[in-house]
């Protein structure tokens, strides 16, 4: 059985927000890697690649909790990430 937690204070909103942040931040990662590509006869690919399927697999768990909540990645939720002024 899966833990859970009533949360008073930290709001579906905020959860949506706090998930849109830590995806923007995994594809910035994401990207960086993918800047700096490995050669597949480099004897650091294997490292490389693991990484970058580990950030995968990070960013779409999170894309999926983003979902379950209602999230859409609308350009004025994005823009709220970009932009927090």
């Amino acid at each position: 059985m899966a833990e859970s937690y009533e949360f008073n204070v930290f709001n579906d909103r905020m959860k949506k927000q706090y998930l849109l942040d830590n995806i923007l931040q995994g594809e910035i990662q994401i990207f960086a890697t993918l800047l700096n590509p490995v050669a597949e006869n480099h004897p650091d690919y294997a490292e490389w690649k693991y990484g970058l399927d580990e950030m995968t697999n990070s960013i779409g768990h999170l894309k999926k909790e983003y979902e379950k909540l209602g999230g859409t990645y609308d350009l004025g939720d994005i823009r709220n990430v970009v932009d927090n002024s």
